[in-house]
């Protein structure tokens, strides 16, 4: 961009030199036109990639005319290159379109679209592109994305050049009828071949590009966000943060393809639109002289490019119309996609939970709560109908009126005898084009209500996963200390996601060399203590520390089983390959689980498969497999009977001899099992504490 702004400077001279001694061949205000052109091109240098392109092909295209325009200046070309002698406006154009994209680029909105895009277009992962038998060519995944923008942008700008084409087409085809002239018929004919086959080729051709660049795009935005979600412990955090991050399956899956689709669409439709715009309004404001009004002693045809200011004028008035009744449209389409998204969770729950919910005969609740959330989705569906219902037919209104309007304005003149017949086509064509480039923004308000609030929830979701992603390193810092066989846990305040205290600490410690055991009514902030030091839990202030290097595990009374194989389900959090076979059908075996151990490779819904004991055992496996230093137990032997709850924790006294534990339960029966028992005992204000309990003492509280 910076080579590229010095050499629009050097242009620009050359068209100061061929203005002063040929002032008939170059218009006086290119130039300084040209010193514009520089400085901008070099600030847009400065911008984001997504912003530099445009930027880039607006420069391009100045210095492809200002060239051209030194060329036929300098009378370096034969006559019959004439018609390919630039227009000047064109230059003037593009210079307006690259100071409005540099002031755009500062606006919130533009500033949260390329924070979002720029990664893609900056990734230095390495790939591969375009494959040739078993030849393919190495690139960065950042490189082969500017590669496949920057060829859609060329065809963008290929595709100006031959709609300028069809509309001189189009006079010439009809003044061969008009004249009855077979011989111009038939030429025109078959250059309408040529041109439609380029016009056909070049748009299956963007086509392939487009589809290829947005496939890679999603997928690389898609994996940065679901990896930072389920990074630490973001995806749990972020349920506390309620509708700013609500839905994160809706936001993954749904808004950033929607993200990607329509950044892309409404930014290269609105570059086509702003080329298309400026080649046409030179095409009207030099056709506007063919067409003379006379109103008294008043000629029309005196105001410079009058059918432009009309074209203009009606834009206007029909875009400030659409702005005022379209408006409400972000708002109605983020409530929308909220109750779409609210629905598709209920059903969702209703396939996790269908076995608890038919013990229950809750068939009939759960119809009534569908009704109440699917009316939502019917609710705001209707009110997001009934506002584009009256967007759509003033839309549709305007439409059709761009087809009448330049017919009823050239008609007098050409039956006056003014113009020919292909000058009437031409410039009605050419008034509809520059008509249409004029109310871009009413085309698009539709889509871009949609887009804005998908892209309101993609930042919401961001933000969401930065906060938590400040709560994680807070957290990494106070757990990290220098002790080495203990937890230390001083000056702690335990918090409720509203910032109500349930938990006080002055000062407690466990150690690795005692199974401890916590046990204290429901509600007094165990599972809470366990979030704290496993460091999931964002609410809480003082010092938690423990030896750096140390893992920790903990199993909740309800484990997390995913869909996948047996094998992947007892190896889980581990990769599938992380244990051969003889370690894991040894750790289902010592669970008693051993009717399990030749389902290893059996794909399944195992949560619903097994039982809720089973479940609870198949977690024991995998404690057994990863041997960690520190294991808590959240009454994740719940489920089992006394007996057998017995024989599991001897299995791990037996099979994890170096691991530290610590459990939460209530029956009187796991005393035996552990060394120390710490009872939670309420205080002030319903604020527990924990308290050193002698075995005899814990026994008469359970």
């Amino acid at each position: 961009m910076r080579i590229m702004s010095a050499i629009i400077a050097v242009l620009s001279f050359l068209l100061a030199y061929m203005g002063y001694i040929k002032p008939e061949t170059v218009p006086f205000y290119l130039a300084p036109t040209g010193a514009v052109m520089t400085v901008i091109t070099y600030l847009l240098s400065k911008n984001a990639f997504l912003i530099r392109s445009f930027g880039f092909a607006y420069a391009t295209v100045f210095i492809l005319f200002a060239s051209g325009m030194i060329v036929f200046s300098g009378n370096l070309l034969p006559e019959s290159f004439e018609s390919l002698r630039p227009k000047p406006f064109l230059m003037l154009a593009v210079t307006v379109f690259s100071c409005i994209l540099y002031i755009v680029a500062r606006l919130p909105l533009i500033r949260s679209i390329v924070d979002l895009s720029d990664p893609f277009f900056n990734s230095k992962k390495s790939d591969e592109i375009l494959p040739f038998g078993k030849t393919r060519i190495p690139m960065s995944e950042g490189k082969i994305g500017r590669l496949f923008l920057f060829s859609i942008i060329a065809m963008n700008l290929v595709q100006v050049y031959i709609l300028i084409a069809f509309n001189q087409w189009y006079g010439r085809l009809n003044n061969a009828l008009q004249q009855k002239n077979s011989g111009a018929f038939g030429e025109e004919v078959i250059l309408f071949l040529i041109i439609a086959g380029a016009w056909i080729a070049g748009q299956v051709i963007e086509y392939i590009i487009t589809q290829y660049l947005l496939i890679r795009w999603r997928r690389s935005m898609s994996q940065s966000f679901f990896k930072r979600w389920l990074s630490s412990s973001t995806h749990y955090q972020m349920q506390f943060y309620g509708e700013r991050a609500d839905n994160p399956d809706q936001r993954i899956a749904e808004d950033i393809r929607l993200f990607v689709i329509e950044t892309m669409t409404i930014s290269v439709e609105l570059f086509n639109k702003l080329l298309s715009l400026a080649a046409f309004v030179q095409v009207l404001w030099g056709l506007s002289a063919t067409f003379k009004y006379q109103f008294g002693n008043f000629s029309l045809d005196s105001i410079p490019g009058y059918l432009v200011w009309v074209a203009l004028f009606y834009a206007v008035i029909v875009t400030f119309v659409a702005h005022l009744i379209g408006r409400p449209l972000i708002k109605l389409n983020f409530n929308k996609e909220k109750a779409e998204a609210g629905f598709r969770f209920s059903l969702a729950r209703i396939r996790e939970y269908g076995e608890q919910i038919a013990l229950l005969k809750g068939g009939k609740a759960e119809t009534e709560h569908l009704e109440k959330k699917y009316m939502n989705v019917v609710g705001s569906t209707w009110n997001l109908v009934n506002r584009q219902k009256n967007l759509s037919l003033f839309s549709f209104s305007v439409d059709q009126l761009v087809y009448i309007i330049p017919y009823i304005l050239l008609a007098p003149a050409y039956f006056s005898g003014a113009t020919d017949f292909g000058s009437f086509s031409s410039t009605s064509d050419a008034f509809a084009r520059v008509q249409n480039g004029f109310s871009v923004f009413i085309n698009l308000y539709s889509r871009f209500a949609v887009y804005k609030a998908a892209l309101d929830r993609i930042m919401g979701f961001k933000a969401t996963m930065q906060d938590c992603e400040k709560a994680d390193t807070r957290n990494e810092k106070q757990h990290f200390g220098s002790i080495t066989n203990e937890i230390s846990i001083q000056s702690a305040q335990l918090k409720l996601p509203t910032g109500i205290a349930i938990v006080e600490i002055s000062h407690l410690k466990l150690n690795a060399n005692q199974r401890t055991l916590f046990t204290g009514p429901s509600g007094s902030g165990k599972s809470t203590l366990f979030r704290a030091i496993s460091g999931i839990w964002p609410y809480w202030e003082g010092n938690i520390n423990f030896s750096a290097g140390k893992t920790l595990m903990l199993l909740p009374q309800r484990p997390y089983i995913p869909i996948g194989t047996l094998r992947n389900a007892v190896t889980y959090p581990a990769l599938i390959d992380a244990f051969n076979d003889d370690d894991i059908k040894a750790a289902l075996i010592k669970v008693q689980l051993e009717h399990l151990v030749t389902l290893l490779n059996e794909e399944d819904q195992w949560a619903q498969r097994l039982s809720g004991g089973e479940q609870q055992r198949l977690a024991i496996a995998r404690a057994l497999l990863a041997k960690p230093d520190w294991l808590f137990l959240d009454e994740a032997t719940a489920s089992l009977d006394e007996r057998l709850e017995v024989a599991i924790y001897k299995v791990i006294q037996e099979h994890l001899p170096l691991t530290a534990l610590v459990s939460i339960g209530h029956r009187s029966t796991l005393l035996a099992l552990h060394d120390r028992v710490i009872k939670m005992v309420e205080g002030d204000h319903r604020v527990f504490h924990p308290e050193e309990a002698s075995v005899p003492l814990a026994r008469s509280g359970f």
